[in-house]
């Protein structure tokens, strides 16, 4: 190959340099090739729960004791809180169910050694 991997850029002080030092354990190296696949009956049973009758989810529709009042810093750190959870499920039922369209999914586990001069 005749092209440079890494271009130079001006006005930095250190160029980068690939390292010799990369290294993949047998764990990982076994990690990052097993298929892992999202548990479809799982997620429509949490997804379809009837009315939340299990209080699987926190759902955000419903208002928070805290959310139109005046609050104190407790009862703020409560509700602050209670939204980092909401955002949180979310997050994670947003990926889970975009992952669900796959068969299997392959995780890139690279573990990097850093040398030391």
């Amino acid at each position: 190959m005749t092209e440079e991997i890494l271009i130079p850029k001006d006005g930095y002080k250190v160029e980068s340099a690939i390292s010799n030092c990369y290294v993949i354990y047998r764990l990982v190296n076994g990690v990052s090739k097993v298929p892992y696949k999202i548990n479809q009956e799982l997620l429509k049973f949490i997804l379809l729960n009837d009315n939340n009758k299990l209080n699987l989810l926190i759902y955000s529709n419903t208002p928070h004791k805290f959310e139109n009042i005046n609050r104190t810093k407790y009862q703020d750190n409560i509700y602050k809180s209670h939204v980092d959870k909401v955002l949180l499920q979310e997050s994670i039922l947003d990926v889970a169910y975009l992952y669900s369209n796959f068969s299997t999914i392959y995780f890139f586990i690279l573990y990097k050694c850093i040398a030391t001069k």
